[in-house]
């Protein structure tokens, strides 16, 4: 156990407080800055009061890692030493930094070492470690410490009460007064269902103060916590595989793994296991005053909540696949417009969007590069009100998180708007920046023909760009869907002399139709986002609000005077191209000092996927959602070729340019016909974000996971377009643990929970268990398809609601959510487990479970 488990010391100065700098984008004021452990704040003194909660930090930014934020504000260097960026969440679940200059280099480093401890010990605290009760009890002790004020080693009921609420245990006041004191026995006795006869019992162990002290010392402490966070179900659970319903041992605990958790684990690692928690109980119990080594229920409690009983299969927790294949043979976790951390149209452009993201596991992020004011290339979403970040300093950034989180090949998808002098500058800063990490040539052991592999290209950083084309040459996105559709006899789209793409009068009306309906209020809403007014009737014309990004062409609308807009939806309408003329801003060709960093992803034009058209080994296209999707509409020889081109190339799929609001598609459906780089927009904690890192939690989180044989194999692939797979989920909600308060008018007022159970599978449907049941073991049995027994691209997806305030009753998931998780069904393990809930944002709550039991089988 480390140190860290047993104490955070903080420091006497930081409780009092000590005067430093507070810098924003507005100004920079003195003011005294103190850590209130005790209330779990950092409070500094303004006219109206500023704090933020120890629980909402996320990271601590110190030197050269917050050099970012100092030459933003133009900052002198000399302050570099002593600065402190503090990132956190805010109430309303948004990023926000607090930036601090600390006066001398000797404060700077007692808060920098007390803030990095804090948030080392909650990261510990959620990283799933064994013994789940003694990492508790170290935690309770330093809870205890800090809240006895007055030293005297004793906490009232009122201490109690605030510390319980610290410590998540969120519960009415009255089930605490029942467990505090012997005044309330007859509360105590309705709770349980006992009669008279256990009243001896009850006073001896259902009372943390059974001595009527009105206080309770730490030893009464600790017991009263473990009343409060009782255990019928595991208790249950226990006895039912226990002979001696106190004891478990080693024999019942090995069929219990075998027969019940279908464990692969050898029978002498199953032995290992049970001994590591057979120490794990009550120092009054007789077994360890006798040296019987057998395990209680404490210590299965522990085992049921630690990382030896995940969720997932064990060979998840590290690097277990091959990865000796060559690249296209691999799903790679990839970032849409990583550096935005809000909407497309005037977001913010900063580094963290990458931190983030590499921090995560991502492996291919996005760059757009456009010319800067003072020679050096800068990146934000072009002909928008999003901010600007200058290349460098992302690519700093990447440079050193590239590798945090994972050895395998990171993938820089550049989109260059350059002039030919900036590209140059481009190119050096690419060389300077990462060094020797960056492959600006091929391999010595190079196979022609095919890509290197994840393995052969670790810790190395590859460069995806294309040639832009100039004003008038080439075809339009809708030409290029046309391309496509020409591989193919079952198309109704023709392409025209113009360029332009057309389909049949009358699905030309009512798509017209579909779109002018939802124009106006959907300009309203970009125009919101963009703090402007909505203009009054005719619409401004399209060319004043040019297109983002990708392939969204301007959509003509039936108004009076043929204006457009964008259209920001979910699943977006997007109406045929007319033969408009518009000008576009001409690009220039990519620089040979540019063009020479691109060995293996170089990015090229789609041409259509039929067998006559060929690309090279290093070739990569780029599509849209929108032709995707058309892919996957246009029937089995369509998706045939597409899971084809996938089998040996590289694709990337990106979002709409209509997702303004930063919302994504969701991308399994895009892995099940091979899609390597499906991009998602991470500052979104969405559906589909979530479905992203549950399929990203596999293969030791490297954010490489190697594609199913269907995907694979030539001749195969009619298996994954055509074949369908039925099966049946069986999932029991046991129990929830601690769940955290919403914040509502009545604090007071307990929590109705229940759950929500889906069943997510590439066949377009959601299968849902009852949204409204708050009685636990309760056994769902759900039938869902999965394509090519490709199980890996199937979820679980719990939402955990408050009745109370709106959940479960079919409305939104915003309403009432306190916490949902989402897993892989491919990857989860069959019998009992606790799977830890997260929070809107994704992010995991503090001891916060619900505890299930699944078996998946498969339907003839």
């Amino acid at each position: 156990m480390s140190r860290l488990m047993v104490d955070v010391h903080v420091p006497a100065q930081l409780k009092t407080g000590t005067l430093m700098l507070k810098v924003s984008a507005k100004k920079t004021i003195k003011t005294r800055v103190s850590l209130e452990y005790e209330r779990g704040q950092i409070v500094w003194e303004t006219k109206k009061g500023g704090s933020l909660n120890i629980e909402s930090v996320r990271e601590i930014r110190f030197g050269q890692d917050a050099s970012y934020y100092r030459t933003q504000f133009k900052l002198s260097e000399d302050l570099e030493t002593r600065w402190l960026t503090i990132i956190y969440l805010s109430k309303k679940s948004t990023y926000k930094m607090l930036h601090l200059i600390a006066c001398d280099l000797d404060t700077f480093e007692i808060w920098k070492d007390t803030l990095l401890k804090i948030l080392a010990f909650r990261r510990e605290l959620l990283g799933g470690l064994n013994h789940m009760r003694k990492r508790q009890d170290y935690w309770l002790k330093q809870n205890w410490s800090q809240s006895d004020s007055t030293e005297d080693a004793k906490l009232d009921f009122q201490e109690i009460v605030n510390l319980c609420r610290k410590l998540n245990i969120s519960v009415p006041q009255s089930d605490i007064q029942a467990h505090f004191d012997v005044r309330n026995l007859l509360l105590i006795i309705s709770i349980y269902q006992t009669d008279s006869r256990d009243l001896f019992v009850l006073l001896s162990k259902q009372i943390a103060d059974s001595q009527k002290r009105g206080y309770l010392d730490f030893p009464a402490f600790q017991h009263f916590v473990k009343l409060m966070k009782k255990r019928p179900d595991i208790i249950s659970l226990f006895q039912q595989f226990s002979s001696q319903k106190k004891i478990m041992n080693v024999d019942e605990f090995t069929e219990f793994m075998i027969n019940v958790q279908h464990s692969e684990l050898t029978v002498s690692t199953i032995h290992a296991i049970y001994t590591k928690f057979v120490d794990d109980h009550d120092d009054d119990d007789k077994e360890k005053e006798t040296g019987d080594q057998q395990m209680t229920i404490e210590g299965f409690a522990s085992f049921l909540q630690s990382a030896d009983n995940s969720a997932l299969h064990e060979k998840h927790a590290s690097v277990h696949q091959d990865m000796s294949l060559p690249l296209q043979d691999y799903f790679i976790s990839t970032s849409h417009n990583t550096y935005l951390v809000g909407n497309q149209l005037k977001g913010e452009s900063t580094v963290e969007g990458y931190i983030r993201a590499l921090q995560h596991g991502c492996r291919s992020v996005e760059l757009d590069c456009w010319d800067g004011d003072a020679g050096d290339p800068v990146i934000y979403h072009g002909r928008t009100l999003t901010r600007k970040l200058l290349l460098s300093e992302a690519l700093k950034a990447i440079s050193k998180h590239a590798f945090v989180a994972s050895p395998y090949p990171l993938i820089l998808s550049l989109e260059v708007h350059c002039q030919p002098s900036q590209q140059e500058r481009l190119a050096e800063l690419l060389k300077t920046c990462l060094g020797d990490a960056l492959v600006d040539q091929r391999l010595e052991n190079d196979v022609l023909g095919t890509l290197p592999s994840p393995k052969d290209l670790m810790y190395r950083i590859l460069v995806k760009a294309k040639k832009p084309v100039l004003a008038g040459e080439g075809p339009r996105a809708t030409d290029v869907c046309s391309n496509f559709e020409s591989s193919t006899t079952t198309t109704t789209t023709t392409t025209t002399t113009s360029g332009s793409s057309t389909s049949s009068d009358s699905d030309l009306k009512r798509r017209i139709s579909n779109a002018s309906n939802v124009l106006g209020d959907r300009f309203k809403r970009i125009a919101s986002a963009m703090s402007i007014q909505s203009p009054p009737p005719p619409l401004v014309p399209e060319k004043t609000l040019p297109p983002i990004k990708g392939d969204q062409s301007p959509t003509p609308s039936n108004g009076p005077s043929g204006s457009s807009s964008l259209i920001s939806n979910p699943s977006p309408i997007i109406v045929p191209t007319l033969p408009i003329s518009t000008k576009k801003i001409p690009t220039s060709p990519l620089t040979n000092n540019l063009s020479n960093l691109i060995v293996y992803t170089i990015g090229v034009k789609a041409r259509g996927f039929n067998k006559l058209t060929t690309y090279d080994p290093e070739h990569i296209v780029s599509l849209s959602e929108r032709t995707v999707n058309k892919f996957l509409k246009g029937g089995t020889l369509r998706m045939l070729d597409l899971i084809g081109h996938n089998r040996s190339h590289l694709t990337r799929a990106y979002p709409a340019a209509t997702r303004v609001f930063s919302s994504n598609f969701l991308p399994h459906r895009f892995w099940a016909v091979g899609l390597q780089l499906v991009a998602c927009n991470w500052q979104t904690h969405d559906l589909a974000m979530e479905l992203n890192s549950a399929f990203f939690d596999q293969n030791g989180r490297s954010g490489y996971i190697l594609k199913p044989l269907p995907l694979r194999i030539k001749g195969k692939e009619k298996e994954a377009a055509t074949k369908m797979h039925k099966y049946r989920l069986d999932i029991t909600i046991i129990s929830i643990q601690q769940l955290p308060k919403l914040v509502i008018e009545d604090d007071s007022a307990g929590i109705d929970p229940c759950v929500e159970v889906q069943v997510i599978s590439p066949v377009p449907e959601f299968f849902m268990g009852n949204g409204f049941n708050p009685v636990y073991h309760e056994e769902y049995k759900i039938e869902f398809e999965a394509p090519g027994e490709m199980l890996d691209l199937c979820f679980l997806r719990l939402l955990v609601l408050d009745a109370g305030c709106g959940g479960g009753n079919g409305g939104k998931e915003e309403e009432g959510l306190i916490g949902k998780v989402c897993v892989c069904l491919g990857a989860l393990q069959p019998g009992y487990r606790h799977l830890p809930l997260h929070d809107d944002l994704g992010q995991q709550l503090l001891f916060a479970s619900i505890f299930i039991k699944t078996a998946i089988s498969k339907l003839p």
